[in-house]
């Protein structure tokens, strides 16, 4: 008798959370249920997904995603895509894994005579390791920071860029983006040989 007592309270303590939770009408049976059965709150049943959208579950994270690309993906990829060895890109950039930002290791007077020199040599070679090694492009912004750790920023750095034969600089006015052209990946190779003192000419 006591069992059936105890089911008879759990039923209506079930009844009387399905009322105060306010549950529509078409939910009250399901809310009922889960609330005697498990002792799920009726509040945390949720109504049914509108027909034809059903309901997305989150996939999870790539490691590429959710760890970023490691040092060794990067020269790997970008000495597969641009034919440098991982030795000699080495000699020329550096790659921080936690951010995904590329340097250069090399010194400004290395990448040109003048401002507009160091400036279209800086912006081969950062969109060409983006594009080769991240397959993406880079942004203004980033090439601008750069450039001025290497005394190849003035006021002119966007007429610069747009003078460089091997990028494409395009985007909204405040958000340009700098990207290698397709077919220019040899100005990319030639540059960094040059600059790891590989070239037929150093």
């Amino acid at each position: 008798m006591g069992s059936e007592e105890s089911v008879a309270d759990r039923l209506r303590k079930a009844y009387e959370d399905v009322l105060a939770a306010e549950l529509p009408e078409h939910l009250q049976s399901e809310g009922l249920k889960l609330a005697f059965a498990e002792g799920v709150a009726p509040s945390d049943v949720k109504p049914p997904s509108p027909p034809g959208k059903p309901v997305r579950k989150a996939e999870p994270e790539s490691d590429q995603e959710s760890l970023g690309v490691s040092e060794g993906g990067f020269f790997d990829e970008l000495s597969r895509n641009s034919e440098v060895p991982v030795e000699h890109l080495k000699e020329v950039f550096f790659y921080q894994a936690d951010s995904q930002r590329v340097g250069l290791n090399v010194r400004g007077r290395d990448l040109g005579d003048n401002t507009k020199e160091r400036a279209i040599a800086l912006t081969t070679l950062l969109a060409g390791a983006h594009r080769l090694g991240l397959g993406q492009d880079l942004s203004s912004e980033d090439a601008r920071s750069s450039a001025k750790a290497f005394k190849a920023a003035d006021t002119n750095f966007s007429r610069y860029i747009r003078a460089n034969p091997s990028v494409s600089y395009l985007g909204p006015t405040r958000s340009k983006r700098v990207d290698l052209k397709a077919g220019r990946e040899d100005d990319f190779k030639e540059l960094v040989l040059r600059l790891a003192g590989q070239s037929d000419d150093s």
